[in-house]
């Protein structure tokens, strides 16, 4: 099963990751009984990363271009926002499993949450 498939396409703006369900359009996510908001920002970049889950981006093309920041600017955007996505997505924020940091390389989107999708429950 492709990690992509995870993602509803029914709807692009919903879909579930490990742990909680996440609303674009309403910009928030759900854990639990938790219901957490997203910025506009976090949720332009969540989108830009469930869009490309399974590949890794390099941290200079996860900014959209319109926000107009030099690239150093864009490049430290880019890692504050991925904290403070970590911070409300993961279960352990200092060991991400659904966004993970590719050294040198850029960041990981991960539906499954680093489960084999192919293993029998």
């Amino acid at each position: 099963m492709s990690n992509a498939l995870r993602i509803e396409h029914t709807n692009s703006q919903r879909f579930a990751l490990p742990g909680c369900l996440v609303d674009l359009e309403l910009r928030q996510l759900v854990k639990g009984d938790e219901v957490i908001s997203l910025t506009t920002t976090e949720a332009e970049l969540l989108e830009y990363l469930a869009k490309s889950a399974g590949r890794i981006d390099p941290m200079v093309e996860l900014t959209v271009e319109d926000w107009g920041y030099s690239l150093l600017s864009r490049t430290k955007t880019v890692y504050v926002n991925i904290c403070f996505l970590r911070n409300k997505l993961e279960e352990d924020p200092r060991n991400p499993v659904v966004i993970r940091t590719i050294r040198g390389s850029g960041y990981v989107f991960d539906v499954t949450g680093g489960k084999d999708c192919r293993q029998a429950a």
